[in-house]
């Protein structure tokens, strides 16, 4: 029963992803393969990449990493020196 209770839960969560894409693009349609490989991949990017942002500021509040920013101004993340000594 408890495979059962997590598959369900694994396809309402699905389930979801596939709306938030669709009320994002109404005028999407794809197959099994491209929703799969495409349009849930593509969410789960963008929230990833939320997830990674904050954890990011959280290692830099603690002073763990440092961040600068490379020639194109995107930012760049490395372990401070200071931390890099201890290992």
């Amino acid at each position: 029963m408890g495979r059962k209770v997590l598959a369900d839960e694994q396809v309402k969560q699905v389930a979801n992803e596939i709306k938030r894409y669709l009320q994002k693009c109404p005028t999407a349609s794809d197959s099994l393969h491209g929703i799969t490989g495409w349009w849930l991949e593509r969410q789960r990017i963008a929230e990833n990449i939320r997830i990674v942002e904050k954890a990011l500021q959280n290692l830099k509040d603690e002073g763990f990493i440092d961040e600068r920013k490379n020639e194109h101004s995107s930012s760049v993340y490395f372990l401070k020196k200071e931390i890099e000594k201890q290992f």
